[in-house]
This record gives C-alpha cells, sequence and structure tokens, in this order.
C-alpha cells in the first residue's frame, strides 16, 4: 500500500512540474508561405552588398533590386510570384541593365525559422541550379524578412560568448577604433584589405576610422573596465570598402543613434 501511495504521489508531482515548468514558446517558430506573409514582409538576402531586395504585391508581382557588390551596378528586375503547397516560386521578367535576369526561375522558395541567427529569425530558402544564374556564388539564398529582427534584449551566443541583442541600432565610431576578434581588449586585433577601382595597391585598415557607421547587432552582458573607463564590448557589423564585416569594438567609442 505505501508503495501504491509513493508512485501515485510522484505522478502527481510529474504533471504538476509540467506546468510549473518553463518551456519554450515555439508559434514563432512555425510561419507559413501565404500571400499575406510576404506582402507585409519585407525580405532580401543581406548578403554583404550582395544579393536582393524584395517587395511582392498583392497583384502577384514583385520588384526586386539585385547587386553583386565590388562596386559593380545592382539591377531593377520586375516579375511574378506563385505559392503552390506552402512554398513560392519567383520568375522574373523585365530587368533595366542584365538581360540575362530575365526568364530565370527560382522555385520552391521553402519557409525556415533560424534561431541562431544574430539579425533575423524567418526566410525563404531557395536551392537549386537557377542560383548559378544570378551569380551570386552560393547553392542556397535566403531571403530573409528584415521584419522578424532579433529583439533588443534576447539572449545571443557569439562564438561562444553570450551577449545580448541590441536590435540592430545604428551607431558611429567616435574616434579611431581598433577591431578585436574577442570582447577582450587582449583579443587578436583584426583588419581588412581592399583595392581602389583601378589601383592595383592593396589598402590595409588596421582600425575603423572616426566617424564610421556601425551596425550595433549585440553587446556582453556585462560591462569590462578598459583603462579609465568601464563599458560594454559590442559587437558591430561595418563595411570595408565593397564589402562587410563583423567586429568587436569597445563601447567607449560608439555612439549609439
Amino acid at each position: 500500500m505505501k508503495t501504491n501511495i509513493l508512485f501515485i504521489t510522484a505522478k502527481i508531482l510529474f504533471f504538476l512540474s509540467l506546468f510549473l515548468v518553463p518551456f519554450e514558446n515555439k508559434a514563432d517558430t512555425i510561419w507559413t508561405i501565404t500571400q499575406e506573409s510576404l506582402i507585409s514582409g519585407f525580405w532580401g538576402t543581406d548578403i554583404d552588398d550582395r544579393g536582393m531586395d524584395i517587395k511582392f504585391t498583392r497583384d502577384g508581382k514583385f520588384e526586386s533590386t539585385i547587386s553583386w557588390g565590388y562596386g559593380q551596378s545592382g539591377t531593377d528586375v520586375s516579375g511574378i510570384y506563385t505559392i503552390k503547397n506552402g512554398r513560392v516560386t519567383l520568375l522574373f521578367k523585365n530587368s533595366s541593365i542584365n538581360d540575362s535576369i530575365s526568364g530565370v526561375e527560382l522555385e520552391d522558395g521553402t519557409p525556415g525559422y533560424d534561431p541562431g541567427s544574430l539579425k533575423y529569425r524567418r526566410y525563404i530558402s531557395f536551392k537549386g541550379k537557377e542560383l548559378q544564374e544570378l551569380e551570386f556564388g552560393t547553392k542556397e539564398l535566403k531571403i530573409w524578412d528584415y521584419n522578424s529582427k532579433v529583439e533588443e534584449g534576447e539572449s545571443l551566443t557569439i562564438n561562444g560568448f553570450e551577449a545580448v541583442a541590441m536590435g540592430l541600432k545604428m551607431g558611429l565610431t567616435t574616434s579611431v577604433l581598433k577591431m578585436r576578434k574577442a570582447p577582450s581588449a587582449k583579443a587578436e586585433q583584426l583588419q581588412y584589405t581592399y583595392e581602389e577601382a583601378g589601383d592595383d595597391q592593396p589598402h590595409t585598415v588596421k582600425a575603423l576610422p572616426l566617424g564610421t557607421p556601425l551596425k550595433v547587432i549585440a553587446r556582453t552582458k556585462n560591462k569590462e573596465r578598459v583603462g579609465k573607463w568601464n563599458n560594454y564590448w559590442y559587437y558591430v557589423e561595418f563595411e570595408t570598402y565593397y564589402n562587410y564585416m563583423q567586429a568587436w569594438v569597445y563601447g567607449e567609442f560608439v555612439k549609439i543613434n
């Protein structure tokens, strides 16, 4: 009898724990491609300064700007989209510059959700040989919904370091600022090299110039004292002439808008 009472008590406690222990809400991770979800989204590939931005309309059409980066001029493209079985197909029709894009069809775009993304969560994924015709140099093209950005205050992990999302705020450097691989004054200092058009001489940048625009992705959970200052480290994204780069910078020298 005593054993049965203990068993029943254990079962009661177990079922109570299902209500008392917090669980992750998966509702936001599940979404379906519908005309409404496409129209309400703000879509783009977010591949450096390459890729494309897309605006969907209710009449089954879309407008897109495609860029290949590295100083090349972009091209405006329009076309039609169709939705079948929860997947979307894009058919490019008219192009302002590059006629080779006309007729390209990206099929079976599927909805996706990335809980580990640092910037956005929802996306549409395209795969297939048709991507070669767009010359993005990738086997998978993710078109992100910029309206699904990681909200300020969310917990993130960046290369093993715990961080707090900043909601993709914009900022500026208030001094010449070193770029770090990790949030520490002792971490490896980063640099980048670029070549100007018509100039074969490479230029190396070892620190961000004063007034450099930044996209502030995240900050460290706690402030750190560096010299006479006590501030957060920020994980930021910035333009490197014809490309983009991410690095840690010390927050004392970042003005957030």
